[in-house]
């Protein structure tokens, strides 16, 4: 898949930028949803850590892990808070794919 200087591919940008329509193409034309950045950040890391609330929905849904580390468990978890979604609704949200 293509990535640029810094590791981020397409669904990494989507997801930057809170292009939920673009992240839920990538989805559906099997981008990888768990993949490092060269700075160790998934496209979750990167639409918790903008306030992309649409897109860590789309994300979670679509079965994005929220385990991977970025910082502690317990800083994913003040950031998806900040975020506006619930740690609980997050990490209980059914990890199917619809878009595959």
């Amino acid at each position: 898949e293509l990535a640029d200087e810094a590791g981020r591919t397409v669904l990494h940008r989507a997801a930057l930028i809170g292009n939920e329509e673009a992240v839920r193409f990538m989805l559906k034309l099997g981008s990888p949803i768990d993949t490092y950045s060269n700075f160790k950040e998934t496209p979750l890391h990167l639409a918790i850590r903008n306030n992309r609330l649409e897109c860590v929905r789309v994300l979670v849904e679509a079965g994005a892990s929220t385990s991977l580390a970025y910082g502690t468990k317990e800083e994913m978890l003040v950031r998806m808070a900040r975020a506006g979604r619930s740690e609980q609704k997050m990490l209980t949200a059914t990890p199917t794919n619809p878009y595959m």
